[in-house]
């Protein structure tokens, strides 16, 4: 499910890899000594690679770029999409029960939040989907990373390869994972740092065909690696919004 956060800010100044400093306003929602914990310092693994199940959006809002530096003004938003339902209890009751969040130390106010989800459909569907933080697609051999555009061939392999990797992380019962890139409609290269590594990673809207379940996966986790970073959300035409508060 996902939560599309909407906040208030005179001026919230951030730097431009703002990506790592979203994830930590996010890992500060789980209790670190309770339940929290598992999703902070574990999560779900699939041989040696470990899966948070969560994904978020860049914000978004007015905006002003300066001197290395982003500057959002007045409204902005977040989505936070998670697969685990404990995991979105722990963050939707966070929000709940706080007026503000803190963002590089300085104090934004929660107006409201809307709780979304996906409309379940039957069979395999076209459907078109555009990314609201960029996808990163990568292979690596001794530290080297060879990174992959929707142009590539490989690029719909690996995304349907980490697509089913977190299937089989989660125990999530699935019957088959279909996932295939029909059209391109829109691409845009960005390189994109968290933490101490660059990424190129991608912007952009694609025809794919699919089913519910498949696509279940995707909205909550990204279509991406690197998911719990910030990478690979997307949204779609099944996207629906059920409540506000």
């Amino acid at each position: 499910m996902r939560l599309k956060i909407k906040m208030e800010a005179d001026k919230l100044v951030l730097p431009l890899a703002y990506k790592s400093i979203i994830q930590g306003v996010i890992y500060n929602m789980m209790d670190k000594q309770g339940e929290g914990s598992f999703y902070h310092d574990h999560g779900y693994r699939n041989r040696e690679k470990t899966y948070k199940m969560f994904v978020f959006s860049d914000l978004y809002g007015k905006y002003n770029v300066e001197d290395k530096q982003i500057t959002f003004f007045d409204d902005i938003k977040l989505y936070i999409s998670v697969l685990d339902k404990k995991l979105f209890k722990i963050v939707y009751n966070f929000l709940l029960n706080n007026e503000y969040l803190f963002f590089n130390n300085q104090k934004v106010r929660l107006v409201g939040i809307d709780i979304m989800d996906l409309s379940h459909f039957s069979g395999d569907q076209i459907v078109t989907i555009k990314t609201l933080s960029p996808i990163v697609t990568y292979t690596s051999k001794d530290k080297y990373f060879k990174y992959y555009s929707p142009e590539d061939k490989k690029y719909e392999e690996l995304l349907k390869d980490n697509i089913i990797h977190k299937m089989i992380a989660y125990n999530y019962p699935v019957k088959s994972c279909i996932f295939e890139i029909n059209k391109i409609n829109y691409q845009k290269k960005k390189l994109v740092h968290f933490k101490n590594t660059f990424y190129e990673a991608y912007q952009c809207e694609l025809v794919i065909t699919t089913n519910y379940d498949t696509l279940k996966i995707i909205y909550d986790t990204g279509l991406s690696a690197k998911g719990s970073c910030g990478f690979g959300m997307i949204e779609c035409k099944y996207e629906k919004g059920i409540l506000s508060l």
